[in-house]
Parts: structure tokens; sequence; C-alpha cells
């Protein structure tokens, strides 16, 4: 541990520790699970160790290396999620090889595949902050994906993350971080147990509901009848970003990784929040990609 990346840690010990997890430098997480020096590596099965590597690789959209590293595994329902999710990515590279839209990948999931990814993610976060591994998960903290170690393994290029002029802004406060990264989370918790009433509680009563409908329960409407005719969605972000428009507004773009039975996209997703009596409520969002 180096007294740069211990100084990086003190800087930022006041962030969630899910921020932390969004933004990561993959690949030095993947040495220190790869040689094995940390205590918390030690301590770990075969197949934890295997696990948190491929969860690793398909956060870097390596699904070619994470397939091979999982194909001698069995016996445990998050190997089985984790080469469902490569296998996503390799047909998501396919299509974009093609010149198609990600609208055309299609791909029935498996009954616990959010439940199986949220116990990965769960795990990752769990290994990210010991303490033998906090000093190498801050050292870049706000690198969104690191390079592949070998470039032939990405045959498409990855969704890249948000960038935002000026980057993240160094003046939110903690507490107005962790205001937002509550509100965010409650919203796709909602959208992935569609959960409505949760759901349309996290926008302001004068969301921005575009020129696509002429009022805001025509598009609760939408929203209503888009979100219950699937028998399951499962909603993921990672690569949170956050930035100030005014006193009380935020604007957060993250990677949103969308599933359900007939569906799944992967895109760029900006939320604006603006603070109100009842908390931060979405006035705007928008999608690309």
């Amino acid at each position: 541990m180096s007294w740069v990346h211990l100084v990086a840690l003190t800087c930022v010990l006041s962030l969630p520790s899910t921020l932390l997890a969004a933004e990561l430098p993959w690949a030095d997480l993947l040495k220190v699970l790869q040689d094995e020096q940390s205590e918390s590596v030690r301590n770990m099965s075969k197949q934890d160790r295997v696990i948190l590597q491929a969860q690793i690789l398909l956060n870097m959209h390596q699904h070619g290396r994470a397939m091979k590293l999982l194909a001698n595994q069995s016996g445990s329902p998050l190997v089985t999620m984790l080469k469902v999710e490569a296998d996503h990515q390799r047909r998501i590279a396919a299509v974009r090889r093609a010149g198609g839209s990600l609208r055309e990948v299609h791909m029935d999931f498996p009954a616990g595949y959010k439940a199986a990814m949220d116990e990965v993610d769960a795990r990752l976060n769990t290994f990210i902050n010991s303490p033998q591994v906090q000093p190498v998960a801050t050292k870049n903290l706000f690198t969104a994906f690191a390079s592949p170690d070998d470039p032939s393994e990405i045959t498409e290029p990855a969704i890249q993350a948000p960038s935002l002029q000026g980057g993240e802004d160094a003046q939110l406060s903690p507490a107005v971080r962790s205001a937002v990264q509550t509100a965010l989370e409650t919203w796709y918790t909602a959208w992935s147990n569609r959960d409505l009433d949760t759901y349309f509680s996290a926008y302001a009563d004068d969301f921005d509901v575009s020129d696509r409908f002429q009022s805001i329960s025509a598009w609760k409407k939408y929203k209503t009848w888009a979100i219950t005719k699937h028998a399951f969605i499962a909603v993921r972000v990672k690569n949170i970003t956050m930035n100030a428009i005014s006193s009380d507004t935020l604007r957060v773009q993250f990677l949103q990784y969308y599933r359900s039975d007939t569906l799944n996209t992967d895109a760029l997703k900006t939320l604006v929040f603006r603070q109100t009596p009842n908390g931060w409520k979405i006035i705007h969002e928008s999608i690309s990609g």
C-alpha cells in the first residue's frame, strides 16, 4: 500500500460505498484477486474468487474472458447467472458488429437472475471495502472502466461511461450525495419490483413528460402499462456521476442495465433531481445508447 493510495482513501471516506463500487479501476482489482496477496483473497474459496473475477471482467465488458473463467465452474446459481450475463454481453457485441440496434437483443432471463446478480454485486462490494483492498479500490476513483488487458478480447467498443464537462462536482456535500443516491436506488428498485406507487412517487408533480404525452396523467397511464406487461423487470445502474445545476437541482448520469422477459437494453441515462419538501424528486429524464 503506497502513501498515495492511503491519502486517496482518506479523501473519499465520506462517499457512499455504492458510489465507490460504481467507479473503480477494475484491472487493478482483478490483479489483487489473481495475485492472492491480500488476506481477504486468501480467505476465499476458489469458486468465490472466480465469481468475483468474472463479475469484474463483465464490468469491463470482457465477456469472452469471463466465459473462459467460468467454463469449468458449476454447482452455484451465481456461476449460472454470471454465464447468462456473459452470454447476453456476447449477443449485444454480435448485434453491434452487424450494425444493429440494442433493441434487437432479445433474451429470456431465468428466474432468480436479478437476485443472483445483486448477490454478486454485494460480495464484490464487501471485497472492495475490505481494509486490504480499499487503497487499491480508491486509486483513480473517477475512472469509469479500466482498459482491457488484452484489447483483442473486446471486438466491439463498450458503452462509454457518462462524461460531463468539468467532471464530477467536487463541491457536492456527502449529505447531498447520500440523499440523491438513496432517491436513485428507491427509483430503480421500485421499477425492478414493479411497485408503481413507489416508482411514481420518485417523480415530481411537474415532471417533464416531453412532447410524447399531453399530461403527466397520460404518461403515468403509459408507464403503468409498460411496467405491468412484463413478467419480470431487473434494473441495475453503474458509473454514477453527479453534477449540481443549481443550489436545489442536480444532474445524475449513469449506465443503466435493463432486463425484462421481452426487452434487454444497456444505455446511458440522465436524471435531473430537484430538492422538494418531500425529498429529492425527478423532474426530467433522458436516455441514449
